[in-house]
């Protein structure tokens, strides 16, 4: 039951569906607490307090998305708890959510000094895939502190291992940002290339909802250059493609307010559309 309700909350964050994540995290953490307040041998309560906490960080997920920060926080600190309890290296888990709540409060310094420190520990055991999701959330850090050299070299560094560990998902997002940091240098053509790439592999893996992320980034290239009317179709079809996670729809939509192109009632790219646009010209 636990493994039933524990990957589907993965599947929906994989979606980016924040409530479904929550409602299935819930139901497989209530499996997990219900077996370790009943009598368990203790190798079996090392195990289940372990799979609270990860269902804890799960929580922590779609607290972020619909930024609860205060709920995000205390999912964060009782994931801790109950893996400084069994096992000090889990802990890296509750470091790499800590990383994101703080750059989701925009303290960028204290971001980077968590997430270095749980870089260090995951590389201490070994843990590629830990690795690579750490180093994509150290390089927005990086990047809010205005350190564009040491994100663009965290960055190739995740793009390098969820390579390696078929991380595709995460492959895909630092793809997409690589293409904000070449922006950042005012790189134009290099952006819309590193955007190009990252909806490629989203799309190539069927995992188009992440593949957004440069869909919205090349809309701001587009209307950087006056295209203005074609950037909005592409963030309307961001904003109501059902698989856009939901941060990334957030982004669409504030996007298109700060165009003035908000109504329900203009034109949504097809995807056929949207697949022209994201070869750069």
């Amino acid at each position: 039951h636990w493994l039933a309700w524990h990957c589907s909350s993965v599947g929906a964050v994989v979606m980016g569906d924040a409530e479904r994540n929550a409602s299935y995290a819930r139901r497989a953490l209530a499996v997990a607490e219900a077996a370790l307040a009943s009598d368990v041998t203790e190798p079996d309560r090392r195990v289940f307090t372990f799979l609270a906490g990860v269902n804890r960080q799960l929580l922590v997920y779609a607290e972020l998305q619909a930024g609860d920060l205060e709920a995000a926080e205390r999912d964060i600190e009782a994931s801790r708890v109950l893996f400084d309890s069994i096992d000090s290296h889990a802990t890296t888990y509750a470091m790499h959510t800590r990383g994101q709540l703080l750059l989701a409060k925009g303290a960028y310094d204290e971001a980077a000094e968590v997430l270095r420190e749980g870089l260090a520990r995951v590389r201490e055991t070994r843990k590629p895939t830990e690795a690579a999701n750490i180093l994509a959330v150290l390089a927005q850090a990086e990047y809010g502190r205005g350190r564009l050299a040491e994100a663009e070299a965290v960055c190739d560094e995740a793009i390098r291992i969820a390579g390696d560990v078929g991380e595709v998902w995460l492959t895909t997002s630092s793809l997409a940002l690589k293409g904000r940091l070449a922006m950042a240098r005012e790189a134009r053509t290099e952006a819309a290339t590193w955007f190009t790439r990252s909806f490629a592999v989203a799309e190539r893996s069927d995992l188009l909802g992440f593949g957004m992320a440069a869909v919205e980034g090349r809309a701001e290239l587009l209307a950087e250059r006056g295209r203005v009317d074609e950037a909005a179709r592409l963030l309307r079809f961001v904003a109501a493609f059902e698989h856009t996670p939901d941060w990334i729809r957030a982004a669409a939509r504030e996007r298109l307010g700060a165009l003035g192109r908000r109504s329900a009632n203009e034109v949504v790219a097809s995807l056929d559309e949207v697949r022209a646009a994201m070869i750069p010209s």
